[in-house]
């Protein structure tokens, strides 16, 4: 049974197709990482899904690794969004990855794989 299912959402801001028929489903312990440029959608969706972003990028080294086995070990759905190659490598098990031109697509390979391919 899934948790979140969307289906064909797009999303325009003036003549920047920001999303376009995007598909998402998101199982139970499922843990997503959304990867792409700046200015690729990512946000912009986590905003469709929750109205409340919190940002980390203020954490310092210790708190980041206390969030990371936090989320490994929490047993519902996760959504994630961050540059860091290795935190989302620790984290997802499947990947969002955005193109930058309104697509997204589902990925199972790692960030890292997707880096050196």
């Amino acid at each position: 049974m899934s948790i979140l299912r969307l289906q064909n959402v797009s999303l325009r801001y003036e003549s920047t197709q920001v999303l376009r028929d995007v598909y998402l489903r998101l199982d139970p312990g499922e843990r997503v990482g959304l990867i792409g440029k700046n200015g690729s959608g990512k946000t912009t969706l986590l905003r469709l899904l929750t109205g409340q972003i919190e940002p980390t990028n203020h954490l310092d080294m210790p708190s980041i690794q206390v969030m990371e086995q936090a989320l490994i070990y929490f047993p519902g759905a996760v959504i994630v969004v961050s540059h860091d190659r290795f935190f989302i490598d620790k984290l997802a098990t499947r990947l969002l990855v955005f193109d930058g031109a309104g697509s997204v697509y589902n990925n199972v390979a790692l960030y890292n794989d997707r880096q050196n391919n």
